[in-house]
């Protein structure tokens, strides 16, 4: 996309409803609240779906690559 194209915020959204409309929900572990689909860090290191997701609102989707083909 060569610009900054989404905010942390925006990505943490995404991945907090794919969480909420998944079987893999939003675990608590005391006090913690842990998403599947980003770092418990906050470091901003999301998984293939928030990436997915986030690229379908500019219509673009991801061709996978395997390397061992």
């Amino acid at each position: 996309l060569q610009n900054k194209a989404f905010s942390k915020e925006q990505l943490d959204d995404i991945a907090l409803n794919l969480a909420k409309n998944t079987d893999s929900s939003i675990k608590r572990l005391n006090f913690l609240y842990i998403n599947p689909h980003k770092s418990v860090f906050g470091v901003g290191n999301y998984d293939i779906n928030v990436l997915e997701a986030a690229l379908k609102q500019f219509e673009l989707e991801i061709q996978w690559f395997d390397a061992r083909k």
